[in-house]
């Protein structure tokens, strides 16, 4: 081994090191893959104080995915209505607000990050309403309307506006 080499021992104690840290295993080694300004749009829409979306076209290895961005809290509310109506048309004599309530009330948490305030976690996941799905080839996988939930990871380009 050459002098200025590192020892295997001390990669594999740094890289230890580095991962037993939860913030750095998310923002040094899981945030590398995301594009901090999709990332940074994501936040936007997920912290306006008021409704706010626009049209977004992303690309993923499944396909393509386009729709209207909206907020964490948002597609939380639309998917727990969602939830419920099914619910509803299959016992319509019980009262099922609860299950919309339950998942309203996930979207205004944070994703997971260790305690303590001093971090603020960026989001891990884009939100699509009105969303349709087209393979490679343009073809429709899915058809327009639907709510869609992804990993910002899995993202591998975006660009804004909806393809029609």
């Amino acid at each position: 081994m050459e002098q200025n080499e590192p020892s295997v021992k001390s990669i594999y104690q740094h890289n230890a090191e580095f991962v037993a840290d939860p913030v750095k295993l998310v923002y040094g080694i899981q945030g590398t893959a995301v594009d901090s300004h999709l990332q940074h749009l994501v936040s936007m829409v997920n912290n306006a104080e008021t409704d706010f979306s626009f049209g977004i076209t992303l690309f993923t290895s499944a396909g393509v995915v386009t729709g209207n961005l909206i907020s964490r809290k948002k597609y939380f509310e639309k998917f727990g209505q969602s939830f419920k109506s099914g619910f509803e048309q299959s016992f319509p004599d019980n009262d099922w607000q609860y299950i919309a309530d339950s998942f309203a009330a996930k979207g205004t948490e944070g994703d997971d990050l260790p305690e303590g305030d001093e971090y603020e976690c960026p989001p891990q996941f884009v939100h699509l309403d009105g969303a349709s799905l087209l393979s490679g080839d343009g073809s429709l996988i899915m058809k327009s309307g639907i709510l869609w939930r992804g990993k910002l990871q899995a993202v591998t380009g975006f660009t804004l506006g909806i393809i029609s």
